[in-house]
């Protein structure tokens, strides 16, 4: 069953408008986690249930909660983070 997510903003539920980390510059390590928790949080947004995204990810409903909190911390004049990194 999907449900409205209300962590995210209207104003910011585009999540292609928010910023990328370049994969790229990532050790293998990191970007397996990186795409993990990338996916948990588009999971999320699509409305996807925490029992899917687990299943998916192998990550817990709290974990996915932190991590989409954490994509949309603003730090004073550094904008939205995400995944945890400063998107630059």
């Amino acid at each position: 069953m999907r449900s409205i997510r209300t962590l995210i903003p209207m104003v910011h539920s585009n999540l292609n408008e928010w910023p990328r980390i370049d994969e790229h510059v990532l050790s293998t390590e990191e970007c397996r986690t990186y795409l993990c928790r990338k996916k948990a949080v588009e999971m999320y947004a699509a409305g996807e249930d925490f029992s899917a995204i687990e299943l998916s990810t192998n990550i817990i409903e709290d974990e996915v909660r932190r991590h989409v909190k954490r994509c949309l911390v603003a730090a004073a004049g550094q904008g939205r983070h995400l995944l945890g990194r400063s998107a630059r």
